[in-house]
């Protein structure tokens, strides 16, 4: 799928799925919002989001551990990538990576995905399905 923004020239041709502060309604969302939205979903394999001191939620790539996490996908430029790839420290701190997602209607996509470090997972941690 590639969507060509009215705004500009860039096209909107790279699937990012996002959880977090990057979702509707949230303070980071605003970096989307060029962006094409395509979609909720959940994550296609369970992960733990943990949410630390900071408030903030992190998903980390511990499959089989934890939820299938709310995400909604967007469409983004290589320049809003770029700017996702700034704010999540990729590839010095998150870890960007291509996993699979469950729409709705139940298409899996294979959108990127932030992941923290493995650091900041502990078995005794609570995880989140949302944030």
């Amino acid at each position: 799928m590639v969507v060509q923004g009215s705004d500009s020239e860039e096209l909107r041709d790279i699937l990012v799925a996002v959880y977090g502060t990057l979702k509707r309604g949230y303070g980071n969302n605003l970096l989307l919002s060029n962006a094409h939205f395509i979609s909720e979903g959940k994550t296609e394999r369970q992960y733990p989001m943990v949410v630390h001191g900071s408030g903030l939620p992190f998903l980390v790539e511990k499959p089989g551990i934890g939820f299938n996490v709310d995400v909604e996908m967007y469409l983004v430029s290589k320049e809003e990538l770029a700017r996702l790839d700034m704010l999540e420290g990729h590839p010095d701190w998150y870890q960007r990576r291509k996993r699979g997602v469950i729409t709705p209607e139940g298409e899996v996509l294979l959108p990127y995905i932030y992941f923290a470090p493995s650091e900041y997972y502990h078995p005794k941690e609570k995880f989140h399905e949302c944030y």
